[in-house]
């Protein structure tokens, strides 16, 4: 019996141009997220400007539902359900500022291995009515296997009345019965470490993945690259995943260490021009798949990231390439060389040209970076052991002057520590090739007297201000009820009965020769200049000579020493 609400119904046809059906049987979009993909391009296609995906796990079900323009019984028979019909670019911009990102009309077929069935409803803008369609994929798509026929007209659908105000458009797109090794894969529990999208939840390793591919906006913690990239002409589409809206990945570094924009710009190779940013945390990326430049058309993702062979091609290991990350949107050019599963682009001269400028890029970063860590290297093994040492390094951090994290750097361990004025000049010599490589200069102050820092940073005059009196310099040990300053000075400043101490009893000061070799035995230092000052003062109390206390000192040195 006829639905008295159904205006039509009858059957359709899937039409496979025969070109297609050898490109089907090498696999194409053997991505789940990748299929996905496809949906949402026509969704963008067809200027939706919000896609929502809701995922039920214990339907086996994936809805996704667009509020773009809408299809017809026409628009469903010529463009959907025909596929391999080319579109040609010069069709050019499809609307709201959009290039069209469909080009083959072979993205639809994406899901069909994914699913036993696919339901679709959609509603045309400015018409009252919608269509409903439900495709039986085993027909099509089994064991692996494609069987396309044009001349099988199984396809049910009906056109009924639309609720819909007549303005707008709408189009649901459900995937029913979704197969069982996709369902245990979205179900997959996360694994320890976050290196790798393999070791991510099955949902959570959809998502990201989603992010990469999707024409989507860039979060808004990152407004350098959002306005660098935005077209202000184009209207962006906004996509939800279970609730939760995407935005563009970015990568992070270990610790959840942000990225910044290192290099930005614009070029040409011949017929292609784009725009690219180059961004790093400055530690190892993860996961590791988002290292590497990621290519953009029309604002969809193009493969994964890459490195173009470049260790391949440049014949050595480049031990920052993990630290690299990149957008590079292709602005013009390239629109008739991608290739018809999405994932690159055909080798042409133009685009070797390219490959081998993001390859150069790549290089010249990781020789900076091995140059950068060790500039970072030598201010920490600098101020290893300064008083706020930590405060100076956070300073340094906020000011550019260091990029890497400690952690990263393979730090020396700092020797005795010398924390006089001179000490802080030592510092200045050793820091102000680095400082003005980073267009920072250095000048040395007194201390005032409501000042507490060993160092300033001043990112607006580029200026770092050394104090060189500050108390927090003086080192102490105390003995008994005293408390006594150690200063560390050269063999020739000390008396000459003695090649390693002084003590003036009055100022309660104790001098050591910094370059005797008691300080080389493997000790701590304060035991060493505890033990040392202990046996001055017993020798002072007790009328011993210093000669025995030489002895004595040897006698400590040789014993530790072995």
């Amino acid at each position: 019996m006829k639905d008295p609400k159904v205006i039509e119904q009858g059957k359709l046809s899937l039409k496979v141009d025969s070109k297609v059906v050898s490109y089907l049987s090498i696999g194409l979009y053997k991505n789940f997220s990748r299929a996905i993909k496809e949906l949402v391009s026509n969704a963008y296609d067809a200027l939706a400007t919000e896609v929502k995906i809701n995922l039920d796990l214990k339907s086996k079900r994936l809805i996704i539902k667009d509020n773009g323009k809408g299809m017809n019984k026409t628009d469903i028979e010529n463009n959907l359900l025909t596929i391999g019909k080319t579109t040609p670019r010069t069709a050019g911009i499809v609307g709201l500022g959009r290039k069209r990102i469909g080009q083959f009309g072979v993205g639809f077929l994406a899901v069909f291995p994914y699913c036993k069935s696919i339901y679709i409803i959609s509603k045309k803008e400015g018409e009252t009515n919608a269509i409903e369609l439900t495709i039986e994929v085993y027909k099509y798509y089994q064991d692996n296997s494609w069987t396309l026929n044009n001349n099988l007209q199984d396809i049910d659908y009906k056109i009924r009345p639309s609720l819909l105000p007549k303005d707008k458009g709408e189009t649901i797109i459900a995937l029913e019965k979704i197969e069982d090794h996709i369902i245990n894969q979205l179900q997959k529990n996360k694994k320890e470490g976050l290196s790798s999208i393999e070791q991510f939840g099955g949902f959570e390793k959809t998502k990201w993945e989603l992010q990469q591919y999707l024409p989507l906006q860039y979060p808004k913690s990152h407004t350098e690259l959002k306005e660098f990239f935005e077209d202000k002409k184009r209207t962006p589409i906004r996509v939800w995943f279970d609730g939760e809206e995407l935005h563009r990945n970015i990568p992070e570094g270990t610790n959840n260490k942000k990225s910044e924009i290192i290099e930005k710009g614009e070029e040409t190779f011949g017929n292609i021009k784009i725009k690219y940013a180059i961004i790093s945390p400055f530690t190892s990326i993860r996961p590791q798949e988002a290292r590497g430049f990621q290519i953009r058309l029309n604002d969809v993702g193009i493969g994964m990231p890459s490195d173009f062979d470049v260790i391949k091609l440049k014949g050595r290991v480049l031990g920052k390439l993990n630290y690299l990350s990149g957008e590079v949107h292709i602005l013009e050019g390239l629109d008739n060389d991608i290739m018809l599963d999405r994932d690159g682009f055909y080798f042409t001269e133009d685009v070797s040209k390219m490959h081998a400028f993001l390859r150069d890029k790549m290089t010249k970063w990781d020789s900076k970076f091995q140059e950068t860590a060790k500039d970072d290297k030598q201010v920490y093994e600098t101020i290893a052991r300064l008083p706020q040492q930590d405060k100076i390094v956070q300073e340094f951090k906020s000011a550019g002057i260091l990029k890497f994290d400690k952690a990263n750097l393979r730090i020396q361990k700092a020797p005795i520590t010398q924390k006089k004025k001179t000490e802080l000049s030592s510092i200045s010599k050793r820091m102000d090739s680095i400082l003005t490589k980073k267009g920072f200069t250095i000048e040395k102050k007194k201390q005032s007297s409501d000042k507490k820092s060993l160092i300033d940073v001043d990112t607006k005059t580029k200026k770092v201000t050394i104090y060189e009196d500050n108390p927090a310099l003086t080192e102490h040990i105390d003995i008994d009820s005293n408390s006594y300053q150690i200063k560390y000075v050269k063999k020739a400043e000390l008396e000459k009965k003695n090649d390693l101490c002084d003590i003036d009893y009055k100022k309660n000061i104790a001098s050591f020769n910094k370059e005797h070799e008691i300080f080389k035995i493997g000790l701590d230092n304060k035991v060493i200049i505890e033990f040392i000052i202990r046996l001055h003062l017993i020798a002072k109390d007790d009328g011993i000579s210093q000669s025995f206390v030489n002895k004595v000192t040897k006698a400590f040195e040789k014993t530790f020493s072995r």
